[in-house]
């Protein structure tokens, strides 16, 4: 079916569109309020996606979270945009309301992926090991070829502080889909938990070539606290700006802030402190 645009007829055909008039496009007769009205209604929640998804991107998560609920009801009940306010409140720290909205995504899709991984991440935090548990095994019987599943494994392993273990399941991850932003960064936190620094900072860099949006402010923090204890105070007062420049929530900014104040502190005073 011709598309249509304004090139698509004379100007006065287009007038008369504008003015609820009909025009016939290969032998179809349509009128152009039902017209508009059902571009409106396609585009509508497209439009709402696209912003949700951008503030996501931005890290205006709260924002993210309210722009979402204006999508119609059929729309907001779909795994897609369940996993991404799912990942908005983990963003925000607030796990109970990520896993309730993961839960609803698995229930609505049980074999998407989409948000898996940090799933797996909101079960760690809230040491919620049996459901972490299943859900990894629950992964792997179905896709063991896909990166989220062996996250989820891998965040099993975490949990449990095997850390060695957890590296090797995360280092499986990035063998899968090198590509996987969020594999290099659980490799990153073991080796941090392993005190591997070198390798940790190795790590969360390779994440941000492949996703420079992928980081929050928390990692950006910890990242400056590592290159503090390796005395590389630019980079430390680089990465604890961009932490800042990310927005995080005022308890965060009062660690950073403070972090900062610290910074020519000796490490051994700082201890005592």
């Amino acid at each position: 079916m011709a598309s249509m645009t304004s090139s698509s007829f004379p100007s006065g055909d287009v007038r008369s569109l504008d003015q609820g008039a009909t025009v016939a496009v290969d032998g179809v007769v349509f009128s152009s309020p039902k017209v508009i009205s059902g571009a409106s209604e396609v585009f509508g929640p497209l439009r709402i996606l696209g912003e949700g998804y951008r503030l996501s991107c931005l890290y205006r998560c709260q924002d993210a979270l309210d722009t979402y609920l204006r999508l119609p009801h059929r729309h907001y009940n779909t795994s897609w945009v369940l996993s991404q306010v799912g990942k908005a409140h983990f963003e925000l720290v607030d796990y109970l309301e990520a896993d309730r909205a993961f839960s609803l995504a698995r229930r609505v899709s049980a074999y998407s992926l989409e948000g898996i991984d940090i799933y797996s991440t909101v079960l760690y935090h809230l040491k919620e090991d049996l459901k972490l548990s299943y859900l990894a095994q629950e992964l792997i019987s179905t896709d063991c070829l896909a990166p989220q599943s062996w996250c989820a494994l891998g965040n099993c392993y975490s949990l449990q502080k095997d850390h060695e273990t957890a590296l090797k399941i995360f280092q499986r991850a990035v063998q899968l889909n090198s590509r996987f932003a969020y594999a290099h960064t659980l490799c990153g936190h073991e080796y941090v938990a392993l005190e591997d620094f070198e390798n940790g900072i190795k790590s969360y860099q390779n994440a941000l070539r492949i996703d420079s949006r992928h980081y929050n402010a928390c990692v950006y923090a910890l990242m400056a606290k590592i290159y503090k204890w390796h005395n590389m105070h630019e980079k430390v007062m680089l990465h604890f700006g961009i932490a800042l420049d990310l927005k995080p929530s005022a308890t965060d900014v009062a660690t950073i802030k403070a972090a900062i104040v610290k910074l020519h502190v000796p490490d051994k005073l700082e201890d005592n402190a």
